[in-house]
């Protein structure tokens, strides 16, 4: 019994066993159980991988839409398709208006992943110390969001990839940190979104001080 459960948690980790299957087969997997079985998949995060490899897998998760969008930029900018690229831009909300930009953002966009992660996570757990919530450390609330950047994935889609991969990957992020800490779903949510709130709060306390002193 502990042999095929042992297997099972293996097989719906399929990123720990790279070395094994290779690295695109195991990414492809990875992907294609987080689409689909989100739920089970963070399960077995606390028992497989780890950090180092979960960044890896963000980083690689979070480059590929840079790519596939700086593709786009640069057949769009061949001559006679111009129009094409202006309107690309304007519907994917690419953030470069040049080769040599979206080069140097593209390089960069592994580097921005993991720096966000760490910020992001950080701040997130921050509040789950805060709520009396936080059932794991530090690493086990950014290994929950570096598997939800595969949410980031719809972002090649103009005009409407954006607001699904920001739903989508609210949603992953919420699986998998009330996964990890073992929370209610809405507990979840509610750490995830306290980070902005803060911000808007923070925002228009300094907005109204301002106001009030001039």
């Amino acid at each position: 019994m502990s042999f095929r459960k042992k297997r099972s948690e293996n097989d719906s980790f399929p990123w720990a066993k790279r070395a094994e299957t290779g690295v695109f087969s195991a990414f492809v997997e990875t992907t294609k159980k987080i689409f689909v079985q989100p739920a089970a998949f963070f399960k077995t995060l606390e028992r497989n991988g780890n950090l180092k490899d979960d960044l890896l897998f963000a980083a690689i998760m979070g480059t590929i839409p840079s790519v596939i969008i700086f593709l786009f930029f640069l057949v769009f900018s061949l001559e006679g398709l111009e129009e094409l690229r202006d309107l690309y831009i304007s519907l994917s909300g690419v953030e470069f208006q040049s080769i040599g930009m979206g080069l140097i953002i593209t390089v960069t966009t592994p580097l921005q992943v993991i720096v966000s992660l760490f910020i992001f996570g950080g701040l997130i757990h921050i509040f789950l110390r805060l709520f009396g919530w936080r059932r794991a450390a530090l690493p086990g609330t950014i290994r929950a969001l570096s598997y939800s950047t595969t949410a980031g994935l719809a972002g090649i889609f103009p005009l409407v990839g954006g607001l699904i991969g920001t739903i989508w990957g609210l949603i992953l992020q919420t699986i998998g940190i009330k996964t990890i800490h073992k929370l209610t779903a809405g507990k979840a949510f509610l750490a995830i979104i306290s980070p902005l709130l803060a911000i808007i709060l923070l925002v228009a306390v300094s907005v109204v001080v301002i106001g009030l002193a001039f």
